[in-house]
C-alpha cells in the first residue's frame, strides 16, 4: 500500500500559514509574492506551497460549502498542526468606498445575526478593524456601514476549531459597493486590488508568524507524544484532547514513560481512553489532607 508521505509528514516541512482563498485572481499575488508553486496535482482543489516558509494555500471556490470543505480538506491532507495560523482573504462589498482599501474582520455574522465569530488577533496599528456579513447570495445593495461575503463565517467556524481563535485571520478588501458593480467585476481588477496592498500583507504576515512561532513554543510536547501521534490517526480534535490530557498526565505520573503507558493501545481512541483511567486513577488515589 502506498503511504502518503504529505500527509503523515505534513509535506516535509514546518508549517506556519495556511491560506483559504475563494478565487483564483484573489490567490495569484499571494502565490507570487510569497513564491508559492503548484503541488498534489491529485488533490480536489488547487493547492500551492512553499517549503522554505511553511506555507500552504488552497484555492476554495465561492460559498460557505466550499470554504469549508477546502478548509477541512487542506487540514486533513497535510496533518496540519494546532499552532498553524489560519488567514482567509480576498474581496469583499462594502457601504462607501474607498476601494481597494484592506480591512482585517473583528466580528463575522451570518444576515440572519443568528451565528457570529470574532476571529483573529488584532492588528489595528496596520489597519482598521471592521464587521463582516456572510451571505449566501449576493444582494442587491449595501444597507449597513459593513462588509459582505459569501465564505468568511464558515472559514471563521472550521478553522477555529483546528488551530485557535486568536490564530483565524480575515483580511478583506473593498472591491465595490453594490452588487451590481459586483457583477462587473474582471479577475485582473481583483488581482490589482490584492497587489496593491501587498506591503501592508507582507507585514501582517510577519506578526502572524510571531504569533505561530509563541503558540508552537506553548504546544511544544515531549517525543513520546509525537511518536504516539505518527503511531496512530487522530482527528484534530483529538489530537488537541491528547495534548491536554498527556500534561495533565505527566504533572500526575512524572516518573512513569509515556510510552509503556500507551503500550497497549491499538487506536487513538485507545490512547485517549488509558489516559483517562490514568488519571481518574490518580484522582482516586491521591492520599486526603
Amino acid at each position: 500500500m502506498l503511504i502518503n508521505k504529505e500527509k503523515i509528514l505534513g509535506g516535509g516541512f514546518e508549517f506556519s500559514i495556511c491560506w483559504v482563498i475563494a478565487l483564483p485572481s484573489e490567490a495569484r499575488p499571494i502565490i507570487s509574492a510569497f513564491k508559492l508553486t503548484k503541488t498534489d496535482d491529485e488533490a480536489v482543489f488547487p493547492i500551492y506551497k512553499n517549503e522554505v516558509t511553511g506555507q500552504l494555500l488552497i484555492i476554495s471556490g465561492i460559498g460557505q460549502m466550499n470554504a469549508a470543505a477546502a478548509t477541512s480538506y487542506i487540514c486533513g491532507r497535510y496533518n496540519v498542526p494546532a499552532w498553524v495560523a489560519w488567514i482567509n482573504i480576498g474581496i469583499a462589498g462594502y457601504a462607501q468606498e474607498p476601494l481597494g482599501k484592506l480591512f482585517q474582520v473583528a466580528k463575522i455574522t451570518d444576515e440572519r445575526q443568528t451565528r457570529v465569530a470574532y476571529p483573529g488577533f488584532r492588528f489595528s496599528k496596520l489597519m482598521p478593524l471592521t464587521t463582516l456579513i456572510t451571505r449566501e447570495q449576493p444582494c442587491n445593495d449595501y444597507k449597513t456601514d459593513t462588509l459582505y461575503d459569501m465564505e468568511g463565517l464558515a472559514f471563521a467556524e472550521l478553522a477555529s476549531r483546528f488551530s485557535c481563535n486568536e490564530l483565524t485571520f480575515l483580511f478583506k478588501v473593498v472591491s465595490d459597493t453594490n452588487a451590481k458593480q459586483l457583477r462587473r467585476i474582471k479577475p485582473s481588477y481583483v488581482e490589482k486590488l490584492l497587489a496593491q496592498n501587498m506591503r501592508t500583507i507582507f507585514l501582517l504576515v510577519d506578526e502572524v508568524k510571531e504569533l505561530v512561532k509563541e503558540e508552537k513554543r506553548r504546544l511544544d510536547v515531549s517525543n513520546d507524544v509525537k511518536v504516539v501521534l505518527s503511531k496512530f490517526h487522530f482527528s484534530a480534535s483529538r489530537k488537541v484532547q491528547l495534548v491536554q490530557k498527556y500534561r495533565r498526565w505527566k504533572t500526575a505520573f512524572p516518573n512513569t514513560p509515556f510510552s509503556r503507558a500507551c503500550a497497549h493501545a491499538k487506536s487513538a481512541g485507545d490512547v485517549i481512553h488509558i489516559l483517562d483511567e490514568m488519571l481518574i486513577s490518580a484522582v482516586f488515589d491521591r492520599p486526603s489532607s
